[in-house]
């Protein structure tokens, strides 16, 4: 078995992506990548929270027939993906969300 070590100052992609989404659940060796990917690439971030977007979106649509108890990474997350009530399916829209 493979040991893994937690470092906090070696970023990490999932966490770097929390940093485009506007999450909390990064450290400073993250928000540092962020920012150098940002500053060479800017429209990252649009791209992330669009992504984001998208992939709620589907999730919504997809969750409607199956009506499940919980749908969740067990990650917490600053926005859930699937709010509760979904009761029937819709035409897909996806429409952006974010600001």
């Amino acid at each position: 078995m493979v040991s893994v070590q937690f470092d906090p100052d070696v970023a990490h992609p999932a966490r770097v992506y929390n940093v485009w989404l506007g999450g909390k659940n990064h450290f400073a060796a993250d928000r540092l990548a962020a920012q150098q990917v940002t500053r060479c690439r800017p429209q990252v971030v649009a791209g992330a929270r669009a992504n984001r977007a998208f992939l709620a979106c589907v999730v919504r649509y997809l969750a409607a027939d199956l009506a499940p108890e919980q749908v969740s990474s067990g990650v917490a997350a600053h926005d859930r993906l699937v709010p509760a009530g979904i009761t029937a399916r819709k035409p897909l829209t996806c429409t952006p969300d974010w600001p």
